[in-house]
């Protein structure tokens, strides 16, 4: 007689194995899945620290021999263009803050991942991107740096005691026809000392360069960007097949109340320093008595509008303490009162030229500043001028491009043939303006502080 095989699986068995099985599968997965991710968390942090090793090198050796890393912050990019150099994976974007040539907080982001850095501390690995607004790096840095936004930041003081302002207007736009080039006028420089109270708010608003135009008429080609220089650079024009006219550079200003420079002309008192911008450049295409160079941004002083020729020629003067740059015209071409159509005229806080950007006009933006440089038909615009004048500011300075100088406590201005790219101390500014803040101590502001010592 047939009998049934009691050795078999039943169905249950079978299906408890597989289960088992899968169980098994899934948790060596999951372990070898963290394994990998651990090592890629690893590898990741290695090559930041690795990074923060490289760039730390770089600022030992710029304090010791000078170069343009000193303290502030410096995006990846930057660091590269310093010479800053990788073995292994370089970052995709970040930042890294230098305070007394000492990386104080950083961030690299590699990919969908970031490390952080805050202090000594080195953070794992996070998902994310690097956002300097959502780190502490207040608490680590003496110093906040402010770059072109093209909008207005609120700083809050963290502490008490005596801080250090810096700021750098923008430059004037360039202006191009064919192979023919003339240069906007550059930013100037303002510093000074301040006493200040923890969770005070200060307005910062940085300058943006003037717009350039760049004119080729075979094939018919304007490159051409219609912003203007942010806070108060006048507009860029141009004449379609016979000249362009560059933008004013934006004035960069601190102030204890919001809002751009032009809002106080009422209500000086709630400004605290200004660093004026450059005039913009301006090109005829077969008339060198119309073109020029802008006006450099100026101390108490904005710089005149510098033409090419030294016959007959326009151009626009730069802003002074009280009062808004002019036009100067040739009377031999017949434009005395700057032509049939006439821009606006510069202003507190405002270079002069037209509300919009303009076509078939024939003027160069005037710079931004405590008083806006005056455009100029067919001619540079001028420079606007810095402001030092608040009383609460101690040992301060500006310093402009080849410009006017003073000597007087409240509008000190020394002139200067140094222009850099990077914003640095005592030099006039290309491209965009910049702000910098300093935390020094809380030392009397009344005791004297050399800049030649920090």
């Amino acid at each position: 007689m047939y009998k049934k095989n009691d050795k078999g699986f039943t169905l249950i068995e079978l299906l408890a194995v597989v289960i088992i099985l899968i169980i098994v599968i899934l948790i060596a997965i999951t372990r070898v899945k963290k394994t990998i991710d651990k090592n890629a968390d690893n590898a990741l942090k290695a090559n930041a620290l690795s990074y923060f090793k490289t760039v730390q090198s770089a600022l030992d050796i710029n304090k010791t021999e000078g170069g343009n890393l000193k303290d502030g912050i410096f995006s990846v990019s930057e660091l590269s263009e310093n010479g800053v150099k990788v073995d292994g994976t370089k970052p995709d974007d970040g930042f890294i803050v230098s305070d007394n040539f000492n990386i104080v907080c950083a961030c690299l982001s590699y990919g969908k991942y970031k490390v952080e850095k805050t202090g000594d501390e080195i953070s794992e690995t996070l998902r994310g991107s690097c956002d300097i607004s959502s780190m502490d790096c207040d608490s680590y840095s003496s110093i906040r740096i402010f770059k072109y936004t093209g909008a207005e930041v609120t700083y809050i003081v963290p502490k008490s005691g005596l801080y250090k302002l810096e700021v750098w207007g923008a430059q004037g736009g360039n202006a191009k026809y064919n192979d023919a080039l003339n240069v906007g006028g550059y930013g100037s420089y303002s510093s000074g000392y301040v006493k200040l109270n923890a969770n005070d708010n200060l307005y910062i608003n940085v300058g943006g360069k003037g717009n350039s135009v760049d004119y080729i008429t075979s094939p018919s080609t304007i490159t051409y960007d219609k912003s203007t220089g942010y806070n108060g650079g006048g507009y860029a024009s141009y004449q379609i097949k016979n000249s362009s006219y560059g933008g004013g550079g934006g004035a960069t200003s601190i102030t204890f109340s919001s809002g751009l420079l032009k809002d106080f002309s009422s209500n000086l008192s709630k400004v605290l320093i200004v660093a004026s911008g450059g005039g913009g450049a301006s090109t005829h295409k077969n008339n060198p008595n119309y073109s020029g160079t802008g006006g450099s941004g100026g101390g108490f002083n904005g710089s005149n509008g510098i033409p090419n020729s030294t016959t007959c020629y326009n151009y626009g003067t730069g802003g002074t303490q009280s009062s808004v740059g002019t036009f100067i015209a040739c009377s031999r071409d017949g434009r005395t009162n700057r032509g049939n159509t006439v821009p606006n005229a510069a202003a507190f806080g405002l270079g002069g030229n037209f509300s919009a950007n303009g076509i078939n006009y024939n003027y160069a933006g005037g710079g931004g500043g405590l008083y806006g440089g005056e455009s100029g038909w067919h001619g540079p615009g001028g420079g606007g001028s810095g402001y030092i004048g608040n009383t609460s500011l101690y040992n301060k300075v500006m310093y402009c491009y080849n410009c006017s100088e003073s000597s007087d406590t409240n509008t000190k201005t020394i002139s200067t043939t140094c222009s850099n790219n990077n914003a640095t101390s005592n030099c006039a500014k290309i491209g965009d303006g910049y702000a910098k803040i300093t935390f020094i101590g809380s030392e009397d502001p009344n005791d004297s502080y050399d800049d030649d010592e920090k």
